[in-house]
């Protein structure tokens, strides 16, 4: 019989290819742990390099997987751009997708034929505006990048944090290409919040916000930095160093959360990455899973249809904790994490400080 293949859209080079290789090793992990074969049929792996937001490469991977290659699912992409130009593709050939990253609040709406086992912006900054209320932070200033899921993130943060009792006392869009956050964290220093939302990456502006935040002596003077997951994952805190000391994000995926599956793939990736897991290289690990179930469920005969029904029905422990896919909304349902960086002996790591337990999108 003929292999089953998965396509999956990665970042292997470009800008942001430094903080991928957990996410690419996590399909291969996944299938070292669980094998390549259902019932009698290989399962294929094929990687493509999307290389950045570049939707019209996107759509080209794409056509290649499904004509060339014969795709059975295709996982991913990163950028939410480069989604959304897959998603008609998809839809009219019939091949199931799985959004991994790909954070825009609208996005599934340009997808028809996909799911989504990643997060959204809003998703998990909702929870991080009621932990700082619970935690007296009353007075706060978002900065965010400005394109698609920066502008859900903080508009989401504004409106949960207002809602109640905080006041926004500055907002600050920084563009994708940034490299200079001095001019926007003086504006910070001038309004005087208790805290600052973050929503920038480690692998792009994160370091350079961090030190023009502590350069301002906004740290000394006790402004909390309240960030979304890209800002402190872990194999970028080595490169952050003391910077990060001291940062609340808010994740759905705590490397330190203590479950036999976490544990699992912890071990499973880190000896292929040589990095431990990070948010996106779990969800490229629960994908897998997915899929998998998919296609035992069909004992490896499958309908297209069929397959899409199974990913919208998706529920399972996850290494992040429980997780499903609302069938209505095609959405994950799933548990979002505060953690706060600290040092532990002479390492830097993510200490989780509190849960919110099935936070719909």
């Amino acid at each position: 019989m003929p292999p089953i293949r998965i396509g999956i859209i990665q970042v292997l080079s470009g800008p942001q290819a430094g903080v991928m290789k957990p996410s690419i090793a996590a399909p291969i992990a996944y299938q070292k742990l669980h094998g390549d074969t259902i019932g009698g049929r290989k399962i294929e792996i094929i990687v493509r390099d999307e290389g950045g937001p570049n939707p019209e490469v996107a759509k080209r991977l794409a056509q290649e997987l499904i004509v060339a290659d014969h795709v059975d699912f295709i996982v991913g992409p990163v950028n939410s751009a480069n989604a959304a130009a897959i998603g008609p593709l998809s839809a009219e050939a019939k091949v199931p997708m799985i959004l991994i990253n790909s954070p825009s609040g609208d996005l599934l709406d340009k997808t028809p034929f996909a799911v989504r086992l990643s997060y959204t912006d809003a998703q998990t900054v909702v929870p991080l505006a009621t932990w700082a209320l619970r935690n007296g932070i009353k007075r706060a200033y978002a900065l965010f990048l400005d394109y698609g899921p920066g502008i859900d993130g903080g508009t989401a943060f504004e409106k949960a944090f207002t809602a109640g009792g905080g006041t926004i006392v500055g907002e600050g869009r920084v563009p994708l290409s940034n490299i200079d956050y001095s001019a926007y964290v003086q504006r910070v220093k001038d309004a005087k919040p208790q805290a600052i939302l973050a929503i920038v990456s480690a692998g792009g502006g994160g370091r350079a916000f961090l030190k023009a935040f502590n350069d301002a002596g906004l740290d000394k003077a006790g402004v909390k930095v309240l960030a979304s997951s890209g800002l402190t994952i872990e194999n970028q805190l080595p490169a952050l160093g003391d910077l990060a000391l001291g940062v609340y994000a808010t994740t759905d995926y705590a490397l330190q959360r203590d479950s036999a599956e976490n544990r699992e793939a912890i071990a499973a990736i880190e000896a292929i990455a040589g990095e431990p897991p990070d948010f996106g290289a779990i969800a490229y690990f629960d994908a897998m899973h997915a899929i998998y179930g998919a296609i035992a469920a069909q004992h490896a005969s499958l309908d297209p249809e069929r397959s899409f029904e199974l990913l919208r029905h998706t529920k399972f422990a996850s290494p992040r904790g429980p997780i499903a896919i609302d069938p209505a909304t095609r959405d994950i349902v799933q548990n979002i994490y505060i953690v706060h960086t600290e040092r532990k002996g002479d390492r830097l790591i993510n200490v989780l400080t509190a849960t919110y337990p099935a936070v719909k999108p």
